[in-house]
């Protein structure tokens, strides 16, 4: 392995024309000087819905496989990719790598260096262990953060804070807690949806932390809050697409919230240039983007209703027996089951579920695991009963309704920047698979792309000696 570093910086869903408009309104002076100087290519996926989610598309950034051949749909099913990703290679060529937060991953061992998974990981650990303190305490904040249900332990507090004191922590994070904090307790408006941000803080600070001990070849950091901002609040960013319109009182709390998610990612951007130096490669990576949701608007927009406790939900369905569950993105849970055939049977048992005559769950079997989720999204009387094969009970006491109304949806371009040593600024026309992303970044090292890779790296990216093959692609 050469000298050469990469960073991957991975906003997730980043708009093209959000950002455009952000710069032009001088907002994002972090954004318009990084632009300046990169490669700017437009990303193109190749999946529509309902194939078009992050976790699929970041998947092939990862591997270089479209979905087409990796065949991982769901969130939290990134373990079972079939093939290794970027950082296996640079890890096999003899480099460190630091993979933070990156969505639906897996690794292979032995690695040289440290992954955190994601918070909506299932199946990946944490590498080294020392990082377990983090990842156990931001994936329960994450995943229950809708749930009023949910209650959090002092001593998992304490635990995170001894971790953070160790890892980095910043007084800039520890100001930017304080005040949130305080806005909340004084602010007449809703303001706890900026705490999004703090986890960016957070781990900006944990990333910065090991990327200075370590000095990875390669290293990866995402960042999710933008892609939720969108999601939640596109419709006070522009309420004239939609037939729902947001009332006064939303539109004061809200109104800003997308810029505020575009803002704090343009401080991560000047904090990773700072922190990766004059001769890295540093690419802006968004996998995908998003435009406004208008198809439900006819029914209310889009609602979301999701389990207050899986286990207990899971039980009232009428499935007896071991198994476990973990939470994903939205309204979506994994269920675990020993056998494929335990797995099978409560596949049917949920399927029955309805509400009021009408089907209630989606439920998707892999082997010995099942993904469910509500597919019922418009406004009605939760005061009723779900029913289904033998189990009978009240909505309201296993369910609830989560905040606010899904007003973003995703879209197949994205950013893909490449901001190399020499900042030469190229504006690149057309757009470029996100299955070639992959191939481009082992280029980079001067690796041969492998045989599971579909896609060309680009040209002009490679150093100028003879690509070589690595780890399972390596020449016997």
């Amino acid at each position: 392995m050469g000298k050469r570093r990469v960073v991957l910086l991975e906003l997730n869903e980043l708009s093209p024309t959000l950002v455009d408009k952000f710069i032009q309104e001088g907002r994002l002076p972090s954004f318009q000087q990084f632009r300046s100087e990169s490669h700017v290519h437009v990303s193109e996926s190749a999946e529509v819905a309902p194939f078009l989610d992050p976790w699929v598309q970041w998947i092939t950034v990862h591997s270089g496989q479209d979905y087409a051949d990796h065949q991982i749909l769901n969130l939290g099913d990134g373990h079972n990719l079939r093939v290794p990703n970027l950082w296996d290679y640079v890890s096999d060529d003899g480099g460190t790598v630091w993979v933070c937060g990156s969505m639906n991953i897996s690794y292979r061992k032995p690695l040289r260096g440290a992954v955190l998974p994601d918070p909506w990981a299932f199946g990946v650990e944490p590498h080294p262990e020392s990082l377990r303190p983090y990842f156990d305490f931001v994936r329960q904040q994450v995943l229950d953060h809708t749930n009023p249900d949910a209650r959090f332990r002092t001593e998992d507090y304490l635990t995170f804070v001894n971790f953070m004191v160790r890892s980095g922590l910043s007084f800039k994070t520890c100001a930017a807690i304080a005040q949130q904090l305080a806005q909340e307790k004084i602010s007449k408006v809703d303001v706890r949806w900026k705490r999004a941000t703090l986890l960016d803080a957070l781990q900006m600070d944990v990333f910065r932390s090991l990327y200075q001990d370590m000095s990875p070849a390669f290293a990866t950091f995402f960042s999710n809050s933008t892609a939720h901002y969108q999601h939640m609040y596109w419709r006070n960013l522009d309420p004239s697409p939609f037939k729902v319109k947001p009332t006064p009182a939303e539109q004061d709390a809200y109104a800003d919230a997308i810029r505020y998610g575009y803002e704090n990612h343009d401080k991560l951007i000047r904090d990773v240039v700072e922190l990766a130096g004059k001769d890295a490669v540093i690419i802006l990576c968004t996998a995908l983007s998003q435009q406004p949701c208008t198809r439900f608007d006819d029914d209310g927009g889009k609602n979301l209703y999701r389990p207050r406790d899986f286990n207990a939900f899971v039980r009232a369905c009428g499935i007896s027996g071991s198994f476990t569950t973990a939470p994903v993105m939205a309204e979506q849970f994994q269920v675990l089951f020993p056998t494929s055939e335990a797995a099978r049977k409560a596949a049917g048992q949920l399927d029955s579920a309805h509400y009021r005559g009408r089907k209630f769950l989606l439920v998707e079997r892999r082997e010995k695991e099942l993904m469910v989720g509500c597919i019922l999204h418009d406004t009605f009387d939760t005061k009723g009963e779900v029913e289904g094969n033998g189990f009978r009970f009240p909505f309201e006491k296993l369910l609830y309704h989560m905040e606010g109304i899904k007003s973003g949806m995703h879209h197949p371009h994205g950013i893909f920047w490449v901001r190399l040593p020499e900042k030469e600024h190229r504006i690149v026309p057309g757009t470029v698979p996100l299955n070639r992303i992959a191939p481009t970044v082992l280029s980079m090292y001067g690796v041969e792309k492998p045989s599971h890779m579909r896609g060309d790296a680009l040209p002009g990216y490679a150093p100028a000696k003879p690509s070589r093959r690595v780890g399972r692609e390596r020449a016997a």
